[in-house]
């Protein structure tokens, strides 16, 4: 492996040297419930960018036919990572009382999405799914409890954080995802009862930018780095697989349905436009 890494730094002695100056800030010491919120902002940062490399990725490897074991499938997998990482952050962060807080939020989580899936079954008809709910909903987030079960693990192991105070990055990332996933919930519930696909398109654009807002002013105090890379992992993984919508021909088409085709691409992107606004705005009021 040294002798594979050496011819490696041989070859691209430009990149190694970039690689080393890059500097990843230490992880701090925080009360449990910012180690919470940090924690889902690992997952947001770590999943984003791993999706951003899947889309550079060849063809070969996204390929959706192809069949990984266990079932398993890239998202999945991005999901499993990032999970892990989120769990080393929470114990790591904020120790074991982080733990509660984040089992809390995950019972929550299900018993909020229980309701949305009883009702499909309902308007769907009888299934496997539909006889034993709450199996499909641990089985759905399989990937992601194993995942934090396993980092929790790990990051016993290493210990607790050595210094103390605020790892900003992590909470403005985290209290994006939040915020994101707490205003979609009465958003999800109400569009069960709205048929029209614009404005349900309206009231996801709201809830993203929201979710900017809050976490563009939980960034205040950061470098232009922390809510830069966070609005770039909110924005370009769906800009990325948006992309080919712009391949359509779109002469003729009605201003309506423009706008709810590319729904799903405009709310990542106003969700990240407002984080950077919510954070620029607080700053330039201090330095005026």
């Amino acid at each position: 492996m040294n002798y594979v890494l050496d011819g490696l730094r041989t070859e691209f002695p430009s990149f190694f040297g970039a690689l080393s100056r890059v500097r990843v800030p230490p992880l701090m010491r925080e009360s449990p419930l910012w180690a919470f919120v940090s924690a889902h902002g690992a997952a947001l940062l770590v999943g984003g960018i791993l999706h951003i490399a899947l889309l550079a990725a060849p063809r070969s490897l996204t390929d959706p036919v192809i069949r990984w074991p266990f079932g398993a499938t890239l998202a999945s997998m991005v999901t499993f990572v990032s999970s892990i990482v989120a769990g080393a952050v929470l114990v790591r962060a904020g120790g074991m009382r982080a733990i509660a807080l984040y089992v809390g939020f995950a019972v929550a989580q299900s018993l909020v999405q229980l309701p949305l899936i009883l009702r499909s079954c309902g308007q769907l008809g009888n299934d496997g799914a539909c006889n034993v709910p709450l199996v499909y909903i641990a089985a759905g987030r399989a990937p992601e409890w194993l995942g934090v079960a396993i980092g929790i693990l790990a990051g016993m192991r290493m210990g607790r954080a050595v210094a103390e105070g605020p790892n900003r990055t992590l909470r403005g990332a985290g209290a994006f995802g939040i915020a994101q996933y707490v205003l979609l919930v009465p958003v999800s519930y109400a569009s069960y009862g709205i048929t029209e696909q614009q404005l349900q398109v309206t009231l996801f654009l709201i809830a993203y930018a929201l979710a900017g807002v809050i976490a563009g002013l939980v960034l205040r105090r950061a470098p232009a780095a922390a809510p830069v890379l966070v609005a770039l992992v909110v924005i370009a993984p769906t800009l990325g697989l948006s992309l080919p919508l712009l391949r359509n021909e779109m002469a003729g088409e009605p201003i309506e349905a423009t706008f709810t085709r590319f729904g799903g691409l405009l709310a990542p992107a106003v969700g990240g436009v407002c984080l950077l606004g919510a954070w620029l705005l607080p700053r330039r009021r201090l330095r005026s």
